[in-house]
């Protein structure tokens, strides 16, 4: 038996094991097709040192003929490697599967730091990866603030701009889950400790807010921050679409060049008391959230986080026509 047929009934072996992968059945079809070129390169390669008698033609032919044997010695070595590889991915896919039953027992078992310290291995796994990163985000739900805080810093500690927009989402999350209770006036306890999270959160987000280049742009839709300190944060290139704020503080802020502020709601917030509000921005402000001599009137009751000393001075009517005509002219209005 030739070391083609040899090659041949190796890969009908494996075609023919009812287990084999199907990286493995494709790499022995290739190894089959492989083989019936060399065996036709022979045939032809002896076709012709039997019709041909020109010494310089048999030469060649002679000469190409050894390329057929390093033709089967690659295909062979092809082959195996390919079977390694196959076998190094099976291996470390039963591995990672392993540690995502384990991963999930923890969060079944409400050992959510534990759980989040497993989840982390996905972010560099091949399997599990997106399904691990939701799992991560929802952890945070339904949690006590002395719970959330550990969670929130073994994640995000240090904040840094390549886990800043998973911070984020993680506020949208909580918000929704305050805005749900909320709604169905359910469970009390959990819309303050919701609304302290949010506020702790915020707290955590600030430094990288101030130390932002503010020519890149900054995504804060439908986040919600309460009692929080903005003051020197500079908003330009920032999407503020259905932004929620209560009692944040925006003294010497900058709210120029902001994209977008479509459905912002600006809950007892002195957006007055920025340095500079750009023209537009500060026409929807003055007539969607103008100052009110009680703003506890609010249609939406967010209350104030206990801790919290982040709002500014309380101001008055005069105060809020002043700032207006401050904001009304150079550098107020951003000219």
């Amino acid at each position: 038996m030739d070391e083609v047929e040899v090659l041949r009934n190796k890969a009908l072996s494996l075609l023919q094991d009812p287990n084999q992968s199907p990286q493995g059945i494709a790499d022995a079809s290739e190894l089959l097709r492989k083989a019936a070129e060399i065996e036709n390169y022979n045939l032809n390669a002896r076709k012709l040192r039997k019709e041909l008698k020109e010494g310089r033609i048999v030469e060649l032919v002679q000469l190409l003929a050894p390329y057929a044997t390093v033709l089967i010695l690659a295909a062979t070595l092809a082959f195996q490697f390919s079977q390694q590889r196959q076998a190094a991915k099976d291996k470390a896919e039963d591995r990672d599967n392993a540690l995502w039953a384990d991963a999930l027992k923890s969060v079944s078992e409400g050992q959510s730091l534990a759980a989040l310290i497993k989840l982390k291995y996905f972010v560099s796994s091949e399997y599990h990866r997106e399904d691990a990163h939701q799992l991560v985000l929802n952890l945070f739900r339904r949690q006590k603030l002395d719970d959330f805080k550990p969670l929130f810093e073994n994640e995000f500690a240090p904040l840094r701009a390549e886990n800043f927009n998973d911070a984020l989402e993680i506020n949208r999350i909580l918000h929704d889950q305050w805005y749900l209770l909320y709604v169905r006036g359910e469970n009390e306890p959990l819309q303050h400790e919701t609304i302290l999270e949010l506020t702790y959160s915020c707290y955590q987000m600030v430094p990288m807010l101030k130390k932002r280049s503010p020519e890149q742009p900054l995504d804060l839709h439908s986040v919600a921050i309460f009692d929080c300190d903005f003051s020197y944060v500079d908003l330009k290139n920032a999407n503020l679409t259905n932004l929620v704020t209560g009692r944040i503080n925006l003294s010497h802020a900058n709210l120029c060049g902001v994209t977008n502020w479509n459905n912002s709601d600006w809950h007892d917030t002195k957006w007055w008391q920025a340095d500079s509000v750009d023209p537009k921005f500060r026409s929807y402000l003055e007539k969607n959230a103008p100052f009110k001599p009680d703003p506890a009137d609010h249609y939406i009751p967010y209350p104030r986080s206990a801790s919290s000393t982040a709002s500014s001075p309380e101001a008055d009517q005069d105060q809020y026509n002043q700032a207006l005509q401050r904001l009304s002219s150079p550098p107020g209005n951003c000219s």
